[in-house]
This record gives structure tokens, C-alpha cells and sequence, in this order.
């Protein structure tokens, strides 16, 4: 019985196409059935390749957000940082997405993180222009007096890029910041 059980895995792991062997494909690819498949035997959800991408990163990277999802409830850390310094929130932030952005701030992710060059989710999401994820990192606790390694903050690329929507929004929470103070 038992040789059967190990002949029936084996066969399975063969049979399986080469992509789902990876994990990071898997993420990439959403293949939700090749993530559980690797998960269950032991691979690590916060396993790194060779840039120090986690399948969390590398799901959010493709836009994959089923992915993305399935791998924040099997605890993927959402503050690992790859060799860039980049977060999954500040990948999400770079490409715009805002399905993967809400849902990395729902697990909780640090908004405040700085990359290599500096730059926070909020600078990133300033740069692409998205007025409702900038919303919603600064009521998430983003914190707009953050600059990155050029000394410009959030409000100084919002002006310079003519982001006027975003400038008033920024302003207003610093304003409010110094207020508190």
C-alpha cells in the first residue's frame, strides 16, 4: 500500500506540466492548483528567486489577483522586501493596481517601507497617478513627509507631474499632520 502511495505521487509530480513545478510560474501564471500542489509539499510561500521576489510579488507583478489573494490567506508575508527594496504594496503601487493594492492593505502591509532609491508606496502610486489608491494609503496610515534618496516626497513628484487632484489630497494630510503636532 505504501509503495503505492509513493508510486501515485511520484507519477502525479511527473505528470504535471513544467511550469506548475515552479512556484513563481504558478503565481505569474495564477495557477491556483500548482501553488496549492507546491505548498503541500513544502515549498515555502515566502521562498525567494533570484531577484528576491516572493510568488506574492511575482502574482502581484502580473496583475494576477486570484493569485495574489489565495497566497495573502496562506500567510505570504506582505512586507518581504526583493533585492530592489520593493514591498508587493509598492509593486502594486508602481503598476497601478488597485485591486492588489487593496488587498495588500486589507493584509496590513506597511505602507512606509522605502525601497533602494526610497521611494514608499505612496510616491509610487503619486508617480502613476492613481487618486484613489493615494486615498487609500494615506488613510492606511502613509506617511506623506517621506522622501526618497532624490529628497522629494509624494507632494513634491504630485506638483512636479501636475497632479492637481492628488496635490490637494496630499496637502490636506499634511496639513493635518501639522496640525496634530
Amino acid at each position: 500500500m505504501k509503495k503505492k502511495i509513493i508510486l501515485i505521487n511520484a507519477l502525479l509530480l511527473l505528470s504535471m506540466p513544467g511550469w506548475a513545478q515552479n512556484i513563481f510560474k504558478a503565481a505569474q501564471l495564477n495557477d491556483i492548483t500548482g501553488i496549492k500542489f507546491l505548498l503541500n509539499y513544502g515549498i515555502d510561500v515566502n521562498d525567494r528567486d533570484a531577484q528576491g521576489n516572493t510568488p506574492l510579488i511575482v502574482a502581484v507583478k502580473s496583475g494576477q489577483k486570484v493569485a495574489v489573494h489565495f497566497l495573502l490567506e496562506k500567510d505570504a508575508d506582505v512586507d518581504v522586501q526583493n533585492k530592489a527594496g520593493n514591498t508587493a504594496l509598492i509593486t502594486a503601487c508602481l503598476s497601478g493596481s488597485q485591486a492588489e493594492t487593496d488587498l495588500l492593505i486589507e493584509h496590513h502591509a506597511n505602507p512606509n517601507i522605502q525601497n533602494a532609491t526610497g521611494v514608499t508606496a505612496l510616491i509610487a502610486a503619486v508617480k502613476a497617478g492613481n487618486t484613489e489608491v493615494v486615498k487609500h494609503l494615506l488613510a492606511s496610515g502613509a506617511d506623506a513627509r517621506l522622501s526618497d534618496h532624490q529628497h522629494k516626497s509624494a507632494v513634491d513628484y504630485a506638483k512636479d507631474l501636475k497632479r492637481k487632484e492628488i496635490f490637494d489630497l496630499l496637502n490636506s494630510s499634511f496639513t493635518a499632520i501639522l496640525h496634530e503636532s
